[in-house]
């Protein structure tokens, strides 16, 4: 459990500001008809700035491709 609670708070990390003074809380219960089930609590102070849509940094240095070949062909 405690190595499923580091992975996870890995990968959000990547995107949020955790707030590490505060702890990770996974619960479990089991349910008759879905199995077993998991939550996970992690305290997160803010969205990292480049993946915040409010913020003016959002999408700094993506790259967009647009491809209209074939576009008007009638085989698509």
């Amino acid at each position: 459990m405690d190595e499923m609670k580091m992975r996870i708070v890995e990968v959000v990390g990547q995107f949020v500001d955790l707030d590490e003074q505060q702890s990770v809380d996974v619960s479990m219960e089991t349910d008759a008809e879905l199995g077993t089930m998991y939550a996970v609590s992690i305290p997160v102070k803010r969205v990292k700035a480049e993946y915040d849509a409010e913020n003016d940094a959002y999408m700094v240095g993506a790259q967009f491709v647009y491809d209209d070949e074939g576009i008007w062909n009638d085989d698509n």
